[in-house]
């Protein structure tokens, strides 16, 4: 399960190129600009441009100001080292991110579980399984959160993941 969107350069048309010029001009003119360092870093990224994206996504978290447009930098710039290979990385800006949202949303702590799930960390995941389980309300913000993740379906997935978790370790 995917909770930050992934990016593909055949994806995206050539305009991004343009995307990119006009947040650069935005940037000149307001250095501080912190949603368009955003907006910047996010295409970038998609274009692939990978440290230049980095780049952008610290300096968007680094300026600070609406939180969950930090939490969602620093959950993009973790999707953005985990698929270069910077694993370690990667999970530290996650648990930041997790750590940030002062338990009210789930998708940092998800991708942490499911990491962990993946590669057989099971106390890990159970901890962070645990934690996303509480979280039962959507947050009240417009621009990112995944309604999908706060609703049953998705609480039984992370029920069912919790109980195959505990059966694993008792077996072990």
């Amino acid at each position: 399960t995917c909770y930050v969107l992934h990016h593909s350069r055949k994806e995206y048309p050539p305009e991004l190129e343009h995307t990119c010029a006009l947040c650069r001009q935005s940037l000149d003119k307001d250095p501080q600009n912190a949603r368009m360092m955003f907006y910047l870093a996010r295409e970038c990224w998609r274009l692939g441009r990978y440290g230049e994206a980095e780049y952008w996504f610290q300096h968007r978290i680094d300026a600070g100001r609406f939180w969950e447009e930090v939490v969602f930098s620093r959950l993009y710039l973790g999707e953005l080292l985990y698929s270069i290979g910077r694993v370690e990385e990667a999970i530290e800006i996650w648990e930041s991110a997790a750590k940030q949202t002062k338990c009210i949303m789930r998708e940092p702590m998800m991708r942490l579980a499911e990491y962990y799930y993946d590669i057989k960390e099971f106390h890990k995941a159970k901890k962070w399984y645990s934690s996303a389980v509480k979280v039962t309300k959507v947050p009240n913000m417009h621009l990112f959160v995944n309604p999908s993740l706060y609703k049953e379906p998705q609480t039984d997935f992370i029920l069912a993941r919790l109980a195959a978790i505990v059966w694993r370790l008792e077996e072990s």
